[in-house]
């Protein structure tokens, strides 16, 4: 009998062996494949192409997949689309904070005293800072297609020499946008977006000279208010690095085509992003009818951690219809990712072109994205 209870319990120990070496075979592919996936994807591109395109508010992934198997082993044990994890965020919201510093024209209106009849108005180079918030919100419709929307808002003070420090706030252009991801591989992403900005931003256009603005002197009082809240949205742009005009420019709808790249090789990101922003004036007579500006640039990083990135993201926008100019920018970055938060922090270097001499100005980024 002891023998024969040996026998079964050999027998059942095999059989048990059998049938559960399929199931740790599968689990060691799957941890292959989860390591292969987090070593090619990389961390979530916040501040990337496309996310600072927009700035931090980009509602992208983590890049890693779900193979297909899997999907559906995790729907028939009731756990989502990826297992325990439960089902992916749709929704991202974000704060994008610049701290801008640096020079821009503004005009300044002095009332007449007892024996001046006319205010007294001048245009000259002012030392601004501003703080430049854009609060955004995204949903994730189907898999691959997200919508959204942006908005900026900017506080500022300045003065010209010899005068006091006067401060304002100044509302930007709403942004509505769409965006389609379509996966090439497992390390590559395209992505497409198209943005519509609505003119809803504050100010009014600041003279390009004092024989413009002498010509228009009665009307400057009444004017003052307008200039100085186009001179600070014209600073939060500046101090931005000229990457989101549309947002900024008063009485101007804009349609902004783009597409980006996003691709993963090991722990290096690459990120190159075109995008075009067509400004239309909406109003008055201005100069200029119709801006438009290319944007291109790239980002380049390296997964330190899985918790942080580093790199940095190089631009260039170029004037190519209404006015002329060049801008060149570097904009070094940490990128931060701690479940579904990421933030991200960043300086805003111009380093060629116009932004050298008219308007100089530098900045800070500050922002994060949460998903939920």
């Amino acid at each position: 009998m002891p023998k024969l209870a040996n026998k079964y319990v050999l027998a059942v120990a095999c059989a048990a062996i059998a049938l559960a070496a399929p199931r740790l075979a599968n689990a060691q592919d799957e941890k292959k494949d989860e390591k292969s996936g987090a070593s090619a994807g990389g961390s979530l591109s916040l501040g990337g192409a496309s996310a600072e395109a927009k700035g931090p508010e980009g509602a992208k992934k983590p890049e890693g997949e779900t193979k297909e198997g899997e999907k559906k082993e995790g729907a028939e044990h009731g756990e989502g689309e990826h297992g325990e994890e439960g089902p992916e965020p749709r929704f991202a919201a974000g704060v994008d904070l610049v701290f801008g510093f640096g020079k821009t024209n503004t005009v300044t209106t002095v009332l007449p005293g007892t024996l001046a009849t006319v205010p007294e108005s001048t245009l000259g180079p002012s030392k601004i800072s501003t703080q430049s918030f854009l609060l955004s919100l995204g949903y994730e419709v189907t898999k691959g297609f997200a919508v959204g929307f942006r908005m900026p808002l900017t506080l500022g003070s300045w003065s010209q020499p010899g005068t006091s420090t006067r401060s304002t706030s100044a509302a930007g252009n709403l942004e509505l946008e769409g965006e389609y991801e379509m996966h090439l591989n497992h390390q590559m992403k395209l992505w497409f977006g198209l943005g519509l900005a609505l003119p809803t931003a504050q100010g009014t256009e600041v003279p390009k000279n004092q024989e413009e603005l002498d010509a228009e002197k009665e009307s400057a009082i009444v004017n003052q208010s307008g200039y100085d809240r186009f001179a600070v949205n014209r600073a939060a742009a500046s101090s931005r690095g000229f990457l989101d005009n549309a947002l900024f420019e008063p009485k101007r709808f804009g349609i902004i085509p783009q597409v980006g790249l996003n691709y993963t090789v090991s722990h290096v990101l690459i990120q190159p992003f075109l995008k075009m922003e067509n400004l239309i004036s909406s109003s008055g007579n201005p100069e200029h009818k119709y801006i438009g500006e290319l944007v291109l640039g790239a980002f380049l990083g390296y997964e330190v951690i899985k918790q942080m990135d580093v790199g940095a993201r190089v631009w260039a926008n170029v004037l190519f219809a209404g006015e002329k100019g060049t801008v060149a920018v570097v904009e070094p970055q940490l990128r931060f990712h701690f479940g579904n938060i990421h933030p991200v922090v960043a300086g805003i270097v111009p380093f060629a072109g116009d932004a050298l001499t008219d308007p100089r100005f530098g900045g800070i980024r500050v922002g994060v994205v949460a998903r939920f």
